[in-house]
């Protein structure tokens, strides 16, 4: 792919730190890396749901606006608000879409129309899933774009300290801990030790 051609529209993201927004906005960071330039506003971070999604509307309208012909767009999904208008726009313009999954609102019980969010992600070209798994999933549900298992998602972290780690036995964590997503966690004393 020509790097001069490759771009995403940032948006604004209520929170910074949680698991909802932190792998979204670390994604952009690696779109840029990978030669993918920001036609919107700068990532905003903006707590206030009404100004978050101004900025976001206005940030989106400006980089569909300047958004090439024919070039190759990505973007992240969910992204509920936006998403018909984005690839609308993209379809107009014969873009090339590519969109990385986050979550899947069916498979979070979000959502009860498989079909409408499956027609959805037929809009794209490409979709980036987390692995094989998801991928045969995708693949299993009618899924007409070319699917890519990334294999490896994470966060990116500014330190470069690795804990240390006393015991073969070590567990770390990251996502949410309510029970509608860790259910897991909370049955964790009833385990017999190894």
């Amino acid at each position: 792919m020509n790097s001069n051609n490759l771009f995403f529209i940032s948006r604004n993201y209520k929170f910074s730190k949680n698991a909802a927004s932190k792998p979204k906005m670390d994604c952009e960071i690696v779109l840029e890396k990978n030669g993918f330039k920001n036609l919107g506003f700068k990532q905003s971070n903006y707590p206030s749901s009404a100004i978050g999604a101004v900025i976001s509307f206005f940030g989106i309208t400006k980089g569909l606006i300047r958004l090439p012909r024919k070039s190759v767009f990505c973007m992240q999904y969910p992204l509920s608000k936006f998403f018909g208008y984005i690839t609308n726009v993209v379809a107009l313009k014969k873009c090339t879409l590519i969109i990385i999954i986050h979550d899947v609102k069916f498979l979070m019980g979000k959502s009860n129309d498989l079909n409408g969010e499956m027609a959805k992600f037929n809009k794209a070209d490409f979709i980036i899933v987390h692995n094989e798994s998801m991928k045969k999933w995708f693949q299993d549900n009618g899924c007409t774009a070319q699917l890519v298992s990334l294999e490896l998602f994470d966060y990116i972290h500014s330190s470069n300290k690795h804990a240390t780690l006393n015991t073969p036995y070590d567990v770390v964590f990251a996502g949410g801990l309510g029970k509608e997503k860790s259910e897991f966690l909370y049955s964790m004393d009833n385990l017999s030790p190894l």
